[in-house]
């Protein structure tokens, strides 16, 4: 199970395991898990000065992250520029 992270002040851990047991490191499935992940990364990045365990883990959940967006990028069909000329509204 994924831990909420309730505030972004919220000091984050130091340690690759802590970060881990904060959330593992696994492929996104769900639109809940996605989020999370972006709660976790936004808090990391608002550090003014990460360990070299948190770059480490960053680095990894990044990598996670942009792999669930490019596979439900997919999912979502571009609009059809011939359907807005014959029916402007």
């Amino acid at each position: 199970m994924i831990r909420t992270i309730r505030s972004k002040s919220k000091t984050m851990p130091t340690g690759y395991g802590e970060l881990v047991a904060l959330l593992p490191l696994r492929p996104l499935h769900e639109e809940v898990d996605y989020e999370k992940a972006i709660d976790v990364a936004k808090a990391l990045v608002g550090s003014t000065d990460l360990s070299n365990d948190q770059s480490d883990y960053l680095d990894k959940l990044t990598d996670i992250i942009q792999k669930y967006e490019a596979r439900t990028q997919c999912l979502i069909r571009p609009p059809n520029p011939r359907s807005k000329i014959q029916n402007p509204k």
